[in-house]
């Protein structure tokens, strides 16, 4: 398919007609070209162009397209979705950036909505300036386990480094292998195994310094017996896990202690569902609810050490019908979710991050008070990992080199985890503390609308997870190397 780049062109907001009309006119060319409304661009209000083109084959073409200029007004980058009028359900988009010397192509499915669009392809290759030949080219695609990408990456000598790859078994199995070096030489040794009937996994996660310092290592297993058994463990820690009527028993091997869990343990009581509804509404939170059975899917499939948290962390579980609409109330320790094992691992990391001043109690007399003396409302909810200098320090550092290495539309892959959107300064950071969670959880892959930016923060902020993993799993400290078979 052609289309006609709006990089090509002068001006970026020049219709196709009129760049057509500059080029010369050929015999071959029909005298009458079809009918076109595509002379005027249509501006969006958020700094992104609607065109419409047409290809080859006179299909009409959707062109999204948004120019990005540098703080000095210098051109940065332009970044286009092609979208297929009669196969809107597919579009291709190509990022030209200027900064980096860099083009990138990728495909995405249902780029027309958001909730559900998923990054299929994603290649990126950036050229010497002088020469114009390729100096390195890294490839996405989205691999037989949804959720992971397959991640290769080529040199200036064409040798291929694989980063991360997954595939099924043949007893239908998943088998993941990630070796992943970040811009500090930070490397990054992931492995993951899980049996056909999922009755037995393996998860091993090490991240270690350029000299080859173990910085912090997951080390999982998950073992399921029967129906009414299973075991657990992180880095040689065990747990047994026993289901007994309607309860769920974990005994903490190491020290004989057992916790129980039951629906009831985290089932908002009948006469407190008024109350829970309410605050989620105050605080813009109120997702579609479902009667199935969430709680006790999670306590019959959750590790030890994650029942034990959340028996710890969170008072509530709210169950949802979407996984999408998760969240964590730290507040009130209420867990809005569903059923998706890496979806409730991040909102987990969220609990660990939560922690409430004693003063809390007496929260609507302190703000009352602050309003009477025109103070700023105190905060009672503190982040202990997001907020550690050393968290903090490892974050901001590899934010910095990831910023200044990569093109504009990898920043927009993981925003979520780098950017402040929603105006609060620490969102980043206690995002990418929760999904440091999720990615040491026994279930790595994450929604596929989503995996994108869990597979770029992996690959680039290995120091920063390390950190955050010491933080949020003390266990999970590693003095020495650990081999994966």
């Amino acid at each position: 398919m052609q289309i006609q780049s709006i990089s090509a062109v002068t001006n970026p907001f020049t219709s196709v007609r009129k760049v057509q009309e500059q080029q010369p006119q050929t015999q071959q060319q029909p005298q009458q070209q079809p009918k076109q409304e595509e002379d005027q661009f249509v501006a969006t209000g958020d700094g992104r162009w609607i065109s419409k083109s047409l290809d080859k084959n006179g299909n009409v073409i959707i062109n999204v397209t948004k120019v990005n200029w540098s703080p000095a007004g210098v051109l940065d980058s332009v970044d286009t979705l092609s979208i297929n009028e009669k196969m809107p359900v597919v579009g291709k988009r190509t990022i030209v950036d200027y900064e980096h010397n860099s083009v990138s192509k990728g495909l995405v499915t249902n780029p027309l909505s958001p909730r559900d669009s998923v990054n299929q392809t994603l290649v990126t290759e950036r050229k010497d300036l002088i020469t114009g030949k390729t100096v390195a080219k890294q490839t996405y695609t989205m691999s037989e386990v949804p959720g992971i990408y397959n991640v290769t990456e080529v040199d200036a000598l064409g040798r291929t480094k694989v980063v991360s790859m997954a595939k099924k078994t043949p007893d239908g199995g998943i088998y993941i292998s990630k070796n992943m070096t970040s811009l500090d030489g930070t490397t990054t040794t992931y492995r993951y195994t899980k049996t056909g009937d999922g009755n037995h996994i393996r998860m091993y996660n090490q991240i270690a310094d350029k000299n080859g310092k173990v910085l912090s290592t997951v080390d999982r297993t998950y073992d399921k017996e029967s129906d009414t058994l299973a075991h657990s463990s992180i880095n040689g820690r065990h747990y047994t896990i026993e289901q007994n009527g309607k309860d769920t028993i974990v005994t903490d091997e190491f020290y004989g202690e057992k916790t129980v869990l039951n629906e009831k343990t985290f089932k908002v009581p009948f006469y407190k569902k008024p109350l829970v509804g309410l605050l989620g509404a105050v605080q813009g939170f109120n997702p579609p609810k479902t009667k199935e059975p969430v709680i006790s899917d999670l306590l019959h499939t959750l590790p030890g050490d994650t029942l034990i948290d959340m028996s710890k962390d969170v008072r509530y579980i709210i169950p949802l019908k979407d996984d999408l609409d998760s969240a964590f109330l730290g507040y009130y320790g209420h867990l809005n979710c569903k059923t998706d094992e890496f979806v409730v691992s991040h909102e987990l990391g969220h609990a660990k991050d939560a922690y409430l001043k004693p003063e809390y109690k007496a929260m609507d007399e302190k703000i009352k008070q602050a309003k009477e003396n025109g103070e700023p409302e105190p905060q009672f909810l503190q982040n202990p990992i997001a907020d550690n200098p050393e968290f903090q320090k490892a974050y901001f550092n590899e934010k910095t080199m990831f910023l200044k290495a990569f093109p504009s539309f990898k920043e927009e892959y993981i925003d979520y985890f780098i950017f402040e959107s929603d105006g609060q300064s620490d969102r980043g950071r206690k995002e990418t503390v929760a999904e440091t969670n999720a990615m040491n959880s026994q279930k790595p892959m994450p929604v596929e609308i989503l995996a994108m930016r869990t597979q770029i923060l992996q690959q680039y902020f290995p120091r920063t997870i390390a950190v955050a993993t010491k933080l949020s799993t003390p266990i999970a400290i590693a003095e020495k190397n650990v081999s994966f078979s």
